[in-house]
């Protein structure tokens, strides 16, 4: 895995939009395997075992979307911090 402090800007914004575009088809991939109409707890509820209505397609189609998830949401907070930090992209120099 990448390690996200260390990328530059440019690198980091290109990581945020081939992840968001990640998402944004997993996103669309749910919706066509008939989970539009799911909240997030009940394909939560699906993946733990405790929902028996979902069909095996639909539970992969399930985990890819929360993989694609956890990976944009993870460059989104690592842009955050760094706006939060000095307001612009760049890494922050870590001092150890």
């Amino acid at each position: 895995m990448t390690d996200l402090t260390k990328l530059s800007a440019g690198k980091i914004d290109a990581l945020y939009e081939k992840r968001f575009e990640a998402d944004r088809l997993s996103c669309h991939e749910a919706v066509n395997a008939g989970l539009g109409n799911w909240r997030y707890s009940d394909m939560r509820d699906a993946l733990e075992g405790r929902r028996s209505d979902a069909t095996d397609e639909q539970l992969d189609v399930m985990r890819k979307r929360e993989a694609t998830s956890a990976a944009f949401n993870e460059v989104v907070q690592e842009i955050k911090s760094r706006q939060a930090y000095h307001g612009s992209h760049k890494p922050i120099r870590r001092r150890y």
